[in-house]
C-alpha cells in the first residue's frame, strides 16, 4: 500500500469535487487570463533589481502599471465573463461588461468638477478581491434574471435581439443597486475589507493574533487576490512592533514582540508568500513535460521571491495546491514562534528590504546563524508537507497529457 494511500482515496476525491464546482472553474479560468500581465510586472521586478546597483538604467515602471498595474479592472470583466461561460448563459460578453462598470461604481471616485478622480491602486491588485464580489453579484442576478426573460428561445427576434431585451432587467437592477449603495449609503467596499481586518489587527501581539495575519494573507493570496490590499492595515502595526522590538534591544530589556515587520522575511515566506519555493522545485523535477517546462520558468523567479507566475499559473484557486501553501504558512510561523519564545532566535530588531535574496540569506541577515539554520530546517519540512499535495496534482496531470497522447495517436 502507498504511503499516500489514505490521502489519495480520501482527501483527493473531497479537494477535485470542490475544484470541479462551475464558480471555481470560472474564477480559476478569469485568473489564469491576467497571467500574462503579471509575468510582463515580473520581468520589471527583476529589472529594477538590476537598477537598485546600476541607477543609470532608464526606469520602466510603466510597464509595470499598465500590467500588473490592471489586473483588478481586467479581471472584473473576466469574473463574470467567464463565470457565465460556465452556466452556459450567451450573455457573457454583457456580463463582463456589466462587470466593469460595477467595480468602476465601486470604486467610489471622489467627484470634482475636473471629473471623477480614481485611485489608480484600485485597479491593480488591490482590486482583486473587490473583481471577484462584483463578478460573483453579478453572476447571481443574471442567473435569477433567467425567470424573467422578456425573450424566449422561441421568439422570432433575431439572437442578438433576444440578448439585449434579456439583458436589459438584470444590468437595470445591478446597477441601481450598486447606485444606491455607493452614492446614497456611501458604501466603500474597498474599505470595508480592510475593516474587517482591524479586530485580527487588535491582537497582533499574540500567537493567534502574528497567525491570523500571516494566514489571512496566504489565503486571499491563493484566491488570487493580492496581500497588498492589506498593507494599508498592516504595516503600520508591524512596523510599530518593529520599532518597540529596535529600542528594547538598544535598551538592553527583553523584546516586547514576537510577530513584527521582517519576521515574514527571517521564517515564513521562503519562495515568497505562500511558501512556494518547493514547489518550484518540484515542478523543475517533475516526470510531466508540461511541469517541468514551467518549473523552468518559475524557478529564476521563486529564487528571488517573486512568485506571481507560479501563483497565478498553478496555485490559484486549485485546492489541491492552495490547502499545502496554507499548511506550510501555519507551520513555518508556529515553529519560529515557539522557537522565539524559548530564546532559541530573536525577532527582527532592524530593518530589512533586501527580500530578493535567495534564502537563507534574509534569515541570517535578520536573525543570524541560528535563524539561518532554522530557515534550512523550515524549507526542508515544507518540502514534506508539499510532497503528497504535488504528487496528487503530478498524476492529474500526466494522466492528461496521457489521454492528449493517445487521442493524437
Amino acid at each position: 500500500m502507498s504511503k499516500y494511500s489514505y490521502f489519495n482515496e480520501k482527501a483527493v476525491p473531497a479537494i477535485q469535487k470542490v475544484a470541479s464546482n462551475s464558480y471555481v472553474v470560472g474564477v480559476q479560468k478569469a485568473v489564469l487570463k491576467v497571467v500574462p500581465m503579471i509575468l510582463v510586472s515580473s520581468i520589471i521586478t527583476l529589472y529594477n533589481i538590476v537598477k537598485t546597483y546600476v541607477p543609470a538604467l532608464p526606469a520602466l515602471d510603466p510597464i509595470s502599471n499598465y500590467s500588473f498595474g490592471l489586473i483588478g479592472i481586467m479581471t472584473a470583466f473576466l469574473i463574470p465573463y467567464y463565470l457565465l461561460e460556465e452556466k452556459h448563459d450567451s450573455r457573457k460578453i454583457v456580463g463582463g461588461m456589466t462587470g466593469l462598470a460595477v467595480f468602476m461604481l465601486a470604486m467610489n471616485p471622489k467627484i470634482l468638477e475636473e471629473g471623477n478622480l480614481y485611485n489608480f491602486s484600485n485597479f491593480g491588485a488591490a482590486g482583486m478581491f473587490v473583481a471577484i464580489i462584483c463578478g460573483l453579484f453579478i453572476v447571481m442576478i443574471f442567473r435569477l434574471s433567467n425567470r424573467l426573460n422578456l425573450a424566449s428561445e422561441d421568439s422570432p427576434l433575431p439572437d442578438f435581439c433576444k440578448e439585449w431585451f434579456n439583458s436589459i432587467i438584470p444590468i437595470f437592477v445591478i446597477l441601481l443597486i450598486s447606485t444606491i449603495a455607493v452614492y446614497n449609503f456611501e458604501f466603500d467596499l474597498f474599505n470595508f475589507i480592510v475593516l474587517l481586518c482591524n479586530p485580527i489587527l487588535g491582537i497582533v501581539d499574540t500567537y493567534w493574533g502574528g497567525l491570523l495575519i500571516v494566514l489571512l494573507q496566504t489565503v486571499v493570496y491563493t484566491f488570487g487576490i493580492s496581500c497588498w490590499v492589506f498593507n494599508g492595515a498592516i504595516w503600520p502595526i508591524t512596523t510599530a512592533a518593529l520599532a518597540a522590538n529596535a529600542a528594547a534591544f538598544a535598551a538592553g530589556t527583553s523584546l516586547p514582540y514576537v510577530y513584527s515587520y521582517g519576521f515574514d522575511y527571517a521564517y515564513i515566506i521562503f519562495g515568497g508568500m505562500g511558501v512556494t519555493l518547493p514547489l518550484a522545485v518540484y515542478f523543475l523535477r517533475s516526470k510531466s513535460k508540461r511541469l517541468k517546462l514551467l518549473g523552468k520558468v518559475y524557478i529564476g523567479p521563486t529564487l528571488l521571491n517573486i512568485n506571481e507566475p507560479i501563483m497565478y499559473g498553478n496555485v490559484v484557486w486549485n485546492p489541491i495546491l492552495m490547502i499545502p501553501s496554507w499548511l506550510c504558512t501555519i507551520a513555518n510561523y508556529s515553529i519560529a514562534y515557539l522557537l522565539v519564545r524559548i530564546g532559541l532566535i530573536m525577532p527582527p530588531i532592524s530593518s530589512f528590504g533586501l527580500w530578493f535574496l535567495p534564502y537563507p540569506l534574509p534569515s541570517l541577515l535578520i536573525g543570524g546563524i541560528s535563524a539561518a539554520i532554522v530557515c534550512c530546517l523550515l524549507i526542508a519540512l515544507d518540502f514534506v508537507i508539499w510532497r503528497p499535495f504535488f504528487k496528487a496534482y503530478e498524476r492529474n496531470i500526466l494522466k492528461e497529457e496521457e489521454e492528449a497522447a493517445a487521442a493524437q495517436a
